[in-house]
Order: C-alpha cells, then sequence, then structure tokens
C-alpha cells in the first residue's frame, strides 16, 4: 500500500499539471451586467433570452447540428445577429454573408411568459406560476 504522503504529493502535481497546462485567457469572467441580470433581475444588454451571448448561441446551434445543416446546404459564412432591445421579445437570426446584401436563413422570436395558476403541482415542487417561452415567430428558408 502507498504511503499517504505520496498519494498526497501524486494528486497535487496533477493538479499543478491541468494548472499549467489551461488557458486561463479563455475561461469567462462574470462582469456586472451578469450579476446585476442574476441578482435584480435586470435584462442584459446583447444576450437573448439574457443568457446566451453570440457564441454562446453559436455553440448551442452547433450543437443541436442548425450550423451543420447550413453548411451542408452550401452556406459557408454565417453571422448570428441577437435583438433584445425589445424586454418582452427576443430575437436572434443566422444570416449567410456571401457576396451581395446578407440573406436571412432562420429568425427566431420568443417570448418569456409566466402563467398564473392556483397551486401548480410539478413533481415535487409547488409553484403558484409557471414560466414558459412562446414563439412568437420563427422563419427557415434557404
Amino acid at each position: 500500500m502507498e504511503p499517504r504522503e505520496n498519494k498526497k504529493r501524486r494528486k497535487l502535481r496533477t493538479f499543478r499539471d491541468v494548472a499549467a497546462g489551461r488557458d486561463y485567457a479563455k475561461d469567462v469572467l462574470v462582469d456586472e451586467a451578469e450579476i446585476a441580470s442574476e441578482l435584480c433581475g435586470v435584462p442584459t444588454p446583447g444576450r437573448f433570452l439574457d443568457l446566451y451571448s453570440e457564441p454562446d448561441l453559436r455553440k448551442v446551434l452547433e450543437r443541436f447540428g442548425v450550423l451543420t445543416v447550413l453548411y451542408e446546404k452550401g452556406f459557408e459564412s454565417l453571422a448570428i445577429e441577437i435583438h433584445s432591445d425589445n424586454p418582452l421579445i427576443h430575437r436572434f437570426r443566422v444570416l449567410h454573408e456571401g457576396p451581395g446584401e446578407p440573406e436571412l436563413l432562420v429568425e427566431l422570436a420568443l417570448e418569456k411568459k409566466a402563467i398564473p395558476g392556483n397551486r401548480l403541482n410539478l413533481g415535487t415542487v409547488e409553484q403558484t406560476k409557471l414560466e414558459v417561452l412562446f414563439v412568437d415567430w420563427l422563419l427557415l428558408q434557404n
């Protein structure tokens, strides 16, 4: 059996190796706007549903295969726009930036709403309202 001190040193060496190889420039830092959004309900400008930044939204669309389908159809240069100026309805758009004017491929507008209820029973949690997303507009074209 290995002495306890050697196990600790091996673990410490492993953590140091991981820390040495980590790219801290890629770490996401929380800013004041995000803290205010979480604590006070203040909307975060430039974020879809006060949650997703443009790079975050791009990752989600890649993960679910939306961007892959567009790449396979020949749309190579894709831009994502977020419109969160209206606090009630948030929109994002995917555009193809080819020669000439950008071409709109995808547009989604969502609205956050709370549905009141008399003690909604959702499993083990009892709530007086249910927060839902309404699809206000969905456009898919090529």
